[in-house]
């Protein structure tokens, strides 16, 4: 027979198996998103602008069905449970210089809880997680300048955006 570490369930070793078995890896990944999201938009002669708020909390933990031989203490079972609460704020306005030349700025500043596959970075093997892994900021403003016209529409872009801590 196989070596220890070369079992892909310590539990049920040397097993044969045949058409439709589930075999090498065996798991599931829980995850709970839970999300609020408000946007307030406020119309004017001269401006329009918008103001948006988020709030989300996601939760992922794995459970292994195999104890891996190259992992047995830390394969089968249910993972350490990790959270992730992130908030976001959004903004924007548009100033109607006349009725066919406008400027137009949006902002915004959010995090953004990590994907599973980075959480558990070898999920088919084991219940191990990243060490220290926190949530993504996102950082980005864009300022336009739109002209219409019955023969010509243009817009003019400028743009900035920053994202810190990705996995």
């Amino acid at each position: 027979g196989f070596g220890s570490q070369q079992q892909f369930d310590l539990n049920n070793p040397n097993r044969t198996v045949v058409a439709g078995d589930t075999y090498g890896y065996n798991y599931d990944i829980n995850a709970i998103k839970l999300e609020a999201f408000t946007q307030f938009k406020f119309t004017y002669k001269k401006v329009d602008f918008y103001l948006a708020q988020t709030f989300s909390k996601n939760s992922y933990q794995r459970e292994g069905y195999y104890k891996n031989g190259y992992y047995p203490t830390s394969s089968l079972g249910k993972s350490e449970r990790k959270e992730f609460d992130n908030f976001g704020f959004k903004g924007g306005l548009t100033y109607k210089i006349t009725g066919r030349h406008f400027l137009d700025i949006n902002g915004v500043y959010m995090s953004k809880a990590p994907n599973t596959k980075d959480v558990f970075p070898y999920a088919r093997l084991n219940n191990n997680a990243v060490d220290n892994i926190s949530n993504e900021t996102i950082s980005s403003v864009d300022a336009s300048y739109i002209i219409k016209t019955p023969k010509l529409k243009a817009r003019f872009t400028g743009y900035f955006n920053e994202t810190k801590n990705t996995t």
